[in-house]
């Protein structure tokens, strides 16, 4: 098992369950840095998108405990909820690096990652069997294109400002009910203080602790700019924090920005 620390953590001490963490290292690639479904299996039916019939493979990636539901459009070679990367990019922007995580890697500069890409509902993970989340947490990222379009703006999104945020919702089920939510941002421009203004170029620690015990996370994407690339990149599911960390904030919240501040 990896060491996790990721800079500037928000924790809470707490006891901890022992709980396997996925960290999608299992995962292999018939070709390239990235899987959108072109090579996975799965039920194929004709859907009418955009006045045109094509033809939608609904696939299943699976990683230790954890599934996650992938959606490929055959004939344009595109996807939507979920598909894992290794790619490693950080310079090219735009559409055509929607694989990169800002990084250039997984979380603790491990090799693979999961990316989410939200066209308009929640998206899920489901496990085998229900896990206590206790004291545990995961790794989420920026991807490059979302980052590129919140900071710089691109041909759809206009470029952040003042009032604006990038956030993700998770929520917890249990045998159907909810066991509660908790909010990250990404990016966070709603202080009048421009000085406050950030969106995240790291790899953040997201406590899970609130959660309890859950068989299904569900993540909902929430922003000011609709046209901003709807992406987040996530690894290291049911993660501890590492110990010195504990140590580090002598078993009190601190709470920290984490990601580039933008200068007047």
């Amino acid at each position: 098992m990896k060491n996790i620390l990721y800079p500037l953590l928000a924790i809470c001490a707490t006891s901890v369950s022992a709980l396997p963490y996925v960290d999608f290292e299992d995962l292999l690639f018939t070709a390239g840095n990235y899987e959108n479904g072109s090579n996975l299996s799965g039920t194929e039916s004709t859907q009418n998108l955009y006045d045109s019939d094509v033809t939608v493979r609904e696939s299943a990636i699976t990683s230790g405990s954890a599934s996650f539901s992938n959606e490929h459009i055959v004939e344009w070679g595109s996807w939507t909820k979920w598909a894992y990367s290794k790619d490693t990019d950080t310079t090219t922007t735009g559409y055509v690096n929607q694989y990169s995580a800002m990084t250039g890697a997984g979380a603790e500069g491990s090799s693979n990652y999961t990316l989410g890409y939200f066209t308009g509902e929640a998206l899920n993970v489901t496990f085998s069997a229900a896990l206590n989340f206790s004291g545990l947490g995961m790794g989420i990222a920026n991807t490059v294109y979302a980052y590129d379009s919140i900071l710089n703006g691109d041909g759809f999104a206009a470029a952040f400002t003042t009032g604006d945020y990038f956030r993700v919702v998770v929520e917890g089920f249990n045998s159907g009910g909810s066991t509660g939510s908790v909010v990250h941002y990404l990016a966070d421009y709603t202080s009048a203080d421009t000085d406050d203004h950030y969106v995240s170029a790291a790899w953040n620690f997201l406590d899970l602790n609130d959660l309890g015990v859950v068989d299904k996370l569900q993540f909902t994407l929430e922003t000011t700019n609709v046209n901003t690339p709807s992406y987040i990149a996530i690894d290291n599911i049911g993660v501890v924090p590492e110990p010195s960390a504990y140590a580090l904030l002598a078993g009190l919240f601190t709470l920290a920005a984490v990601g580039i501040r933008r200068r007047r």
